[in-house]
C-alpha cells in the first residue's frame, strides 16, 4: 500500500499524466465507485432481510 500512496502529487492536469498515472487513477476510481456501489447494495440487502422498506421508515 505504500508504493501506492507514494504516487499522490499536486494536482496536475489531467493530459499531463503519464499513461501509468492516468491507469492508476481509472483504477482507484472504479475501485471507490464499486466500494460505493456494494455498501448500497448492502445497505438495500439489510433492510430488506429486516423487512424495512424506505417507503415504511416514515
Amino acid at each position: 500500500m505504500d508504493s501506492e500512496e507514494e504516487q499522490e502529487q499536486p494536482e496536475e492536469p489531467t493530459r499531463e499524466l503519464t499513461p501509468e498515472q492516468r491507469a492508476h487513477r481509472q483504477r482507484v476510481f472504479r475501485l471507490l465507485l464499486k466500494g460505493q456501489t456494494l455498501r448500497k447494495e448492502d445497505e438495500r440487502k439489510r433492510k430488506e432481510s429486516t423487512g424495512e422498506d424506505e417507503e415504511q421508515s416514515e
